[in-house]
């Protein structure tokens, strides 16, 4: 059952919504759009050309607006909604530090699992709300609004359903316009719905996805007239469901679930054959949640508040990168009525203001914002090369080199590389020349482990390639 409690899911409800509503009232016609009237909440990384401020949740944006609407909220606004609000967030969408509980910003607070509110003694949540869209999925399953609008890189859309018992669809990515969105990683990023039911999402879908000349990766977009017209309780029958398997010792998923998890996905299972599926455990070379990656960065979190206090954590090294890049130009186009033009601004800012904006610390706002960073443009993982705009197979001749701060550093290798090493000091006083060269053979495709740590005052690892 739904507790009552304090409504840190939801910032200031829109000044305008009852003007909006009183004119869509006063304007009824005979044809009525899809969404004629109905409350939709936007979570707060969202921009709106009005007067509501658009924060991600952070103290250094929180006097920001936006010069215009993100694309989906006039798509949203043409259909008839009416913006209620803002939905609070995991701060930055998750990605101003590590550590950091589902739900908590500095501007509005940590947002509470509707279903279990409580909070320990550190004021974070017993049962986590989910994130990064957490006050976007606990509005809807409070009942605070028929629907709510949230983002995703990774999980930010599947998390806070799944924690809440609501609807979603994490849309392939180029599907929905990301245009108007604070950005994370833009060859990652998505937009989708959080409804109460898989009719509502449709619904929504059917506003939401179009071509956008702001975002190029929805200008190829395939997509049916109607998604409700195949919405089918006999859908599933005669369907073939793969169940993948882990190639590393043939482990099923299930068997690694935490806690009850695993009765949970074996009940699934049983529930889709049931309904007619067919299932196919099939043995795939998968990158899944072990993180199988080549070009991992590890991040000590050093505030001992939190999730994970003094502990480390893996991330993929090419989220830092393109967020700086992003969320820099983001800034320079879409917001107004702040000072801060650059995350260097928003870093420098909260380290002005540590007792309100940084509880948990901006570990990745750190390693992002270094210097050496920005020059990454090629990552590579086993069999493969990847890039920003496509991750392809590559036969290119590069040097590469890897810089670290302080504590601990381990190097690079290549296979069929010629080395041309040249290391320095790495100090605590600063960054100094530190790195192993590599140059490839323009001849062979570049098929390298890419393997490193750097622990100290950034607390990051990082490889930057000289082009």
């Amino acid at each position: 059952m739904i507790q009552p409690g304090p409504a840190e899911c939801c910032s200031p409800v829109n000044p305008d919504v009852f003007t909006i509503a009183g004119s869509l009232d006063e304007n009824r016609s005979g044809s009525r759009r899809p969404l004629e009237g109905i409350p939709i909440l936007l979570k707060d990384n969202i921009a709106t050309g009005d007067a509501q401020h658009t924060t991600a949740g952070s103290l250094a944006l929180a006097d920001a607006h936006a010069h215009r609407d993100a694309t989906v909220v006039k798509r949203l606004r043409q259909a008839g909604a009416v913006i209620l609000g803002k939905a609070n967030l995991t701060e930055f969408a998750s990605v101003l530090t590590v550590g950091m509980p589902g739900g908590y910003s500095s501007v509005a607070g940590q947002v509470r699992n509707p279903y279990a509110p409580q909070l320990d003694e550190k004021g974070i949540p017993i049962v986590n709300p989910g994130g990064s869209s957490s006050g976007s999925a606990v509005a809807v399953a409070a009942g605070f609004a028929a629907a709510a609008i949230g983002t995703e890189t990774s999980g930010s859309l599947l998390s806070p359903a799944n924690q809440n018992g609501v609807v979603t669809v994490k849309p392939t990515v180029g599907l929905i316009s990301c245009a108007g969105v604070v950005p994370i990683d833009r060859s990652q990023d998505t937009v989708g719905p959080l409804t109460r039911t898989v009719r509502d999402a449709a619904t929504l879908l059917n506003v939401l996805v179009a071509p956008d000349p702001e975002d190029d990766a929805t200008l190829s977009i395939r997509r049916p007239v109607d998604y409700r017209s195949v919405l089918d309780k006999e859908g599933l029958r005669g369907a073939r469901i793969g169940i993948p398997i882990r190639s590393s010792g043939g482990i099923l998923y299930e068997q690694l679930a935490p806690g009850g998890a695993a009765a949970v996905m074996r009940e699934a299972y049983e529930a889709l054959e049931d309904l007619g599926a067919t299932l196919v455990r099939a043995t795939l070379e998968i990158m899944d949640w072990s993180r199988d990656f080549d070009a991992d960065a590890t991040v000590l979190k050093l505030y001992p508040g939190g999730l994970t206090g003094h502990q480390m954590e893996q991330l993929p090294i090419f989220l830092p990168v393109e967020l700086k890049q992003s969320l820099n130009a983001y800034l320079r186009d879409w917001a107004k009525g702040t000072s801060m033009q650059t995350m260097e601004d928003v870093i420098a800012f909260n380290a002005a203001n540590t007792d309100r904006a940084l509880r948990f610390g901006q570990t990745i706002f750190l390693a992002a914002e270094q210097p050496h960073v920005s020059r990454i443009q090629l990552l590579t993982r086993k069999g493969g090369v990847w890039t920003f705009a496509q991750r392809t197979r590559a036969r290119l001749s590069r040097s590469w080199t890897v810089t670290g701060s302080t504590r601990f550093v381990s190097g690079i290798r290549g296979r069929r590389a010629r080395r041309k090493s040249r290391l320095s000091e790495c100090s605590r006083s600063g960054w100094h020349d530190l790195g192993r060269r590599f140059s490839v053979d323009a001849r062979l495709p570049i098929r390298r482990h890419v393997h490193g740590t750097c622990l100290g005052r950034t607390s990051f690892a990082s490889f930057g390639l000289r082009l």
